[in-house]
């Protein structure tokens, strides 16, 4: 299943609250906007997905997934692509876990971690990502790279 948010700069999904979501084998596309953004102690399973912008140039996500506000996510096997700032995005005491994450096409970062988050990340790749691959506030507590 595809969903697809037109032009608007509102989010395609939102998973917020005591919600646990699963998405297996999806796509997950903004031409403007948030893809998905994860939060307010939200959990959600991301496997397999596509998830980012419908194009190049005005028809980029802002960003690809947003996970933040006490929210946990496992992010694995997925693709997020064609977004203007950031691949993926970790703040706000949010925890998580990514794995397997093919991550290219990125006005800015492709995973961004700050302070607050505790995440970890193996097995990701990252091409034509502008400003860096990854990004992390002063001193991150609980992030961890692994190859």
């Amino acid at each position: 299943s595809v969903l697809l948010t037109r032009a608007s700069a509102k989010a395609t999904m939102l998973v917020r609250g005591s919600a646990c979501w699963a998405l297996q084998h999806c796509e997950v596309r903004a031409q403007v906007g948030n893809a998905l953004m994860v939060y307010q102690h939200a959990t959600t399973l991301i496997d397999r997905c596509g998830i980012g912008g419908c194009g190049k140039k005005e028809k980029k996500a802002t960003n690809g997934v947003s996970v933040f506000d006490n929210a946990t996510a496992l992010l694995r096997n997925s693709s997020i692509q064609l977004v203007e700032y950031g691949g993926v995005r970790f703040y706000g005491n949010s925890t998580a876990l990514a794995a397997g994450l093919r991550i290219k096409y990125c006005g800015s970062h492709g995973l961004l971690v700050d302070h607050a988050a505790h995440v970890t990340a193996w097995g990701c790749s990252f091409s034509r990502c502008r400003n860096a691959a990854f990004a992390s506030s002063i001193r991150p507590t609980g992030c961890v790279l692994r190859s």
